[in-house]
């Protein structure tokens, strides 16, 4: 359990209420259950939570029911009525639909585009609009983007592979202006790790680094439990450092594209599910491609502890499918640097985190624009 703590004095009324939220995002739970958690009176909780109910931000989850030992306690959960927030990610081509207590209630595959450009935005869009008719939702609370490159806080791009002529997009005014909705437009790796991050205890301390590693290369990091995004939200755009010996940028070496170029390089043409059964029957060759590939990826990996001095890395994306022996070789590479001792783990949250991430953070705006306007 987080180490919660609450204070009763008016100025930091907002902090409570954050407590209570992040509690309720949960389970459900009772005003005294929630007043022993966050070391506040049950008076301070119940005032907190009538605020958050008359905001409809909150509801009864249960009417209480006698028993045999009296009266269930009334617990309060997050109102799922409220709306419905829109998560789209246009590099993997699906749209799914949340209600606001986080339940996915609707999902729209859309057509897989290499290269996106206005027309293709506009497609998308109208696919988008049909999707909410035919499920008779008329609005919605807010809306995440979700793409790999880097964008501005204002939504517009600074770098991506995937759109024609990035710089003349602004996703952010795009969707806004065509869903009517509050909208962010955030980094596909920075909303896995904050997902991820959301179960660290204490989150106020946590120092994590994601490695994303598969058609391309993304990292992002936490300090003091934030994701750091950086002033123009390009942190951790690793893929666009040069190579020192072939001057090409690690995207191109250390994604999975780069694992299978090694292969290709040998004369086997083979994708990463071939590579991984090769890898699990330990054939001498794959093996030695492999290690030679841990080791690069092992090197970037300590560079960017000794800047960052993370407590966990975590690795996510398909170059997962090599399984823990994989992370073995990088342990074994790492642990000869003497001043390192951060984890090495494999994500846990897997291909939905980005999904919950950009949900998590529309969920917090949501509740941000309501408590602003009451």
């Amino acid at each position: 359990m987080h180490k919660y703590n609450g204070k009763n004095q008016s100025h930091i009324r907002e902090i409570n209420q954050n407590l209570v939220l992040e509690l309720l995002k949960s389970k459900p739970l009772s005003c005294k259950e929630m007043a022993d958690i966050v070391h506040l009176s049950n008076t301070a909780l119940a005032k907190i939570t009538q605020e958050l109910k008359a905001y409809n931000i909150l509801k009864i989850s249960k009417p209480p029911q006698k028993n045999d030992i009296g009266r269930r306690p009334i617990r309060l959960e997050l109102n799922d009525g409220l709306g419905y927030i829109a998560v789209i990610n246009l590099d993997k081509s699906f749209v799914r639909l949340f209600d606001f207590a986080g339940n996915i209630k609707y999902e729209l595959t859309l057509p897989y585009v290499l290269v996106y450009d206005a027309e293709q935005l506009n497609n998308c869009l109208k696919l988008i609009k049909v999707f909410l008719k035919q499920n008779q939702i008329n609005t919605l609370l807010a809306v995440t983007v979700i793409t790999s490159g880097r964008t501005k806080p204002d939504g517009s791009f600074i770098y991506a592979l995937r759109y024609k002529n990035p710089q003349q997009i602004n996703l952010k005014k795009i969707f806004e202006e065509i869903l009517q909705a509050p909208t962010l437009v955030k980094n596909d790796v920075s909303l896995a790790l904050f997902s991820e991050y959301q179960n660290a205890e204490p989150k106020s301390s946590i120092s994590v680094m994601m490695l994303y590693i598969d058609k391309g290369l993304g990292c992002a990091f936490t300090v003091g439990g934030k994701v750091i995004e950086g002033y123009r939200g390009f942190a951790g755009e690793v893929g666009l450092i040069k190579e020192t010996s072939s001057g090409d940028i690690l995207d191109n070496i250390l994604s999975v594209r780069g694992l299978e170029k090694m292969f290709s390089s040998i004369g086997k043409n083979i994708k990463i599910d071939e590579i991984t059964q090769s890898f699990i029957k330990k054939e001498s060759q794959t093996v030695k491609i492999i290690e030679d590939y841990a080791q690069k990826l092992s090197a970037l990996i300590v560079d960017l502890l000794l800047v960052l001095d993370c407590q966990k890395v975590l690795i996510n994306g398909s170059i997962r499918c090599l399984k823990e022996d994989f992370l073995d070789m990088l342990r074994q590479q790492i642990s000869k640097n003497r001043y390192l001792d951060a984890e090495i783990l494999y994500s846990k949250e897997e291909d939905e985190s980005s999904s919950k991430g950009g949900f998590l953070q529309a969920q917090d705006l949501v509740i941000k624009n309501i408590i602003k306007k009451s």
